[in-house]
């Protein structure tokens, strides 16, 4: 499969991948709100660095997830007793590269970036790459854009900074760059 291609015909819009297996249909439906129109996309997922790889996983049925060697779970700090337990599921879904950030880029200290959560930087890299899959330079989009986002909440280190309270400069940095609240400010 090479690529996701919208098409549109007597019965509506639908999706096409790659021309392998049958297309998937997208009815409109709109209700009493206008609609809106999503001109860009990104995404990163386990096994998939794009929205074209993510697609294909979907298609053919790619499961991401791995199970990890128990030299791996013990080199992450895993206890030979908890990863020699029955019940232990050494399997999880990992997102690649997830330290290649571009402080600069978005403006950051070095420091500043390191505790900030990874949450928080996948997600600047990713509204990046929607813009320009949109083809906006994304430092200079004319019109009005919406930023909407999601995250867990942060069990992320630079998150113990918060301890220090709000109050202090360190502490304030934390909860900014950590907290799940703060997604969507971030990349506005």
């Amino acid at each position: 499969m090479d690529s996701v291609r919208s098409r549109r015909d007597d019965n509506g819009p639908y999706v096409e991948a790659g021309g392998e297996g049958p297309p998937c249909r997208i009815e409109p439906s709109y209700g009493t709100c206008e609609p809106v129109a999503v001109i860009g996309l990104a995404c990163r997922f386990p096994g998939a660095p794009d929205s074209d790889a993510y697609w294909r996983n979907l298609v053919a049925g790619v499961e991401s997830s791995r199970r990890f060697t128990r030299e791996e779970l013990g080199a992450a700090g895993v206890p030979p007793a908890v990863a020699d337990r029955a019940n232990y599921v050494n399997v999880a879904a990992v997102i690649d590269d997830v330290e290649a950030f571009d402080a600069p880029l978005f403006g950051y200290a070095r420091q500043e970036a390191e505790i900030l959560d990874p949450q928080q930087r996948l997600f600047l890299q990713i509204a990046w790459h929607a813009l320009e899959h949109a083809g906006y330079a994304p430092r200079h989009v004319p019109h009005k854009t919406g930023v909407f986002g999601a995250a867990r909440l942060s069990t992320y280190p630079g998150r113990d900074r918060m301890a220090l309270g709000v109050s202090t400069a360190s502490g304030l940095q934390a909860l900014l760059g950590n907290d799940k609240d703060y997604l969507a400010t971030r990349v506005a």
